[in-house]
Parts: structure tokens; sequence; C-alpha cells
């Protein structure tokens, strides 16, 4: 009996993790209210209120996950024992379809750390260079193998590193959804561009 309910409430949460993740993204965190997101959840105000103690608590939550995934995703493609540079084809490659399955998660970490910078993510208990430390030595060594192997420009390690990020976050911000996704070849084949040397240099 217990398990029944553990695995309700699990599920529960998850659906409300979801809804808000949604919400979030495409109304702002600022602009929905735990109502809106139980409306959307098709439940009480008080049972969101069960599962979690306040807005704040969920997005904490959210963010969370997000960043589990993140660095989840680049500790699979450094523990490899592939090639550098199939592993670095096969970061740009993760990393575009991560955008493309987890557009909520994107727009909603762009909006907040425009809107908040990163005091709110230090008032839910998150520390943004902390989480970055975990995975960024990972991806640091593979960007940094990548140009020590003549693949990826001549560049220091933490510019490339920018300069990725900074092109996927532009396209997320300059695209919606379905036009992301539907430009999936393009944005991989311009991030190759964008930081791979030329061939035959």
């Amino acid at each position: 009996m217990h398990g029944k309910v553990d695995d309700r409430r699990i599920e529960r949460s998850t659906q409300i993790i979801q809804t808000g993740r949604r919400l979030f993204a495409d109304r702002g965190y600022h602009n929905c209210r735990v109502a809106d997101i139980a409306r959307g959840a098709g439940m009480s105000t008080g049972n969101v209120y069960w599962h979690f103690a306040s807005k704040e608590d969920l997005l904490h939550d959210i963010l969370a996950e997000s960043f589990a995934e993140q660095d989840a995703l680049v500790h699979g493609i450094c523990s490899r024992t592939d090639p550098v540079a199939v592993r670095v084809d096969m970061l740009f490659c993760e990393y575009v379809d991560y955008y493309c399955t987890h557009w909520d998660s994107v727009q909603l970490t762009l909006a907040l750390l425009a809107h908040d910078g990163i005091a709110l993510f230090h008032r839910l208990g998150l520390d943004v260079p902390q989480v970055g430390a975990r995975y960024h030595p990972g991806l640091t060594a593979l960007i940094s193998a990548g140009r020590d192997a003549g693949i990826l420009l001549d560049l220091p390690p933490h510019l490339l590193c920018s300069l990725m990020f900074s092109y996927l976050n532009g396209q997320a911000i300059t695209c919606d959804r379905s036009g992301f996704s539907h430009r999936r070849d393009l944005t991989l084949a311009a991030l190759r561009r964008l930081l791979c040397k030329p061939a035959g240099e």
C-alpha cells in the first residue's frame, strides 16, 4: 500500500514539475501563479502546496533537475573512450539535441538570468559557479583535447566553450521551439563551422 502511495506522490510531483516548467517558460516565472500551475496540472492549489512549499521551492526543483541533466550529458560524453574527434562532435550533437528536447528548461533558465541575474539562483540555494564547476572541468578538458588535436580553433578552451554556449543561446533566443528543431542540422553545421578548424589547415 505504501508503495502505491509513494508512486502516486512521485507521479503528482513530476506532473507539477512538468507543468511548472512549461508555464514558467511560456509566461515567465514572475507572471505565473501557483493557481495557474494547479489548473494546468488538473489539481487543486492545495495539492500543489502539499508537494511544494512555495513557488520558489518548485522553481528550485525544476532548475536542479535541469542542471543535473546537463551534468549527466557532459560526464556521459567525457567518460567515453572514443577518439577525440568523435567525442567533440558528439558534444556538439548532444547539446543541440538537448536544446531541442529541453526547450522549456533552456528558455526558463535564459529568461531568469536575463531578468534576475544569478541573485535568484543564490536565493534558491543554487550556486551557479558551483554547479558549473561540476562539469566544466570535463568539458574544458575535452575542448582542450580537441584544440590540441587540431580539430578546434587555436583559442583558449574557456573561450571556445563560451562561443559554443553563446551561439546556442543566441539561437534559442531568436527562434521559437519549432524553428529551432527544424533548423537542427543547420544549427549543428554552423556550430561546427564556428568552432572547428577548416579542413586542410
